[in-house]
């Protein structure tokens, strides 16, 4: 299932700008337009820059209606997935020193 989550929250960092995990932090956006590289004569394309910010821990809702609505069940329901998630990263992080989010 987590690995459900991490596509749920990698779907809604490309459509947000700001998505929270709830008492844990959030997930920042900002739009980078493209750019020429004079020094290898590439053009670099848009894209989005994202940070982590730790100190966003009030929930903004979107990553559990979504998560509901992908899920088909109740937002209670989807706050209880988020919430065993999270409780699974903090986990691995005091054991394992990180927690790889992968392709985000």
């Amino acid at each position: 299932m987590y690995e459900k989550i991490i596509t749920y929250l990698k779907e809604q960092i490309s459509l947000n700008e700001c998505i929270i995990l709830p008492n844990f932090g959030g997930f920042e956006t900002e739009y980078s337009p493209s750019i020429f590289d004079k020094s290898s004569g590439k053009i670099i394309p848009p894209h989005k820059k994202i940070k982590f910010i730790e100190e966003y821990k009030k929930d903004n809702g979107y990553l559990a209606n979504y998560i509901a609505q992908k899920e088909n069940c109740s937002r209670d329901e989807a706050y209880a997935l988020l919430t065993k998630f999270i409780e699974e990263i903090k986990k691995e992080i005091n054991t394992k020193g990180e927690f790889n989010l992968s392709n985000i």
